[in-house]
């Protein structure tokens, strides 16, 4: 399950980075979809954490970084919404953010970090 888990983090972050100018530039829309590519990303990583029985608080640590770069773009959309179906916004954030801790009993406290 861990390779599986670092796989899809490793897609939606590279996603959203390739695809990060351009999805800025369309509103709404590319903040919606650029902040659910993170918020994936860190329910994927929160999967690989609790999987990880050699260094779990190493793969603990990038789930806020992911959790925070979503909350950046749900600031900047500014209200909930739902373009292309994502229901992104400052409240589905903060679910996941619930959501990712639940996933991972191993550096939670970690997951609640926010800047």
């Amino acid at each position: 399950m861990t390779s599986h888990g670092q796989a899809a983090a490793a897609v939606a972050t590279a996603a959203a980075e390739r695809l990060r100018a351009d999805l800025l530039q369309r509103g709404a829309l590319g903040l919606s979809v650029l902040g659910m590519l993170y918020l994936k990303a860190a329910i994927a990583q929160a999967v690989v954490a609790e999987a990880d029985d050699r260094s779990p608080d190493a793969a603990a640590r990038t789930v806020p970084l992911y959790l925070d770069q979503a909350d950046e773009h749900a600031a900047q959309l500014g209200v909930d919404g739902n373009e292309l179906w994502t229901s992104f916004g400052p409240t589905n954030c903060a679910l996941y953010r619930v959501a990712a801790q639940n996933r991972s009993s191993r550096g939670w406290e970690q997951i609640w970090h926010r800047r």
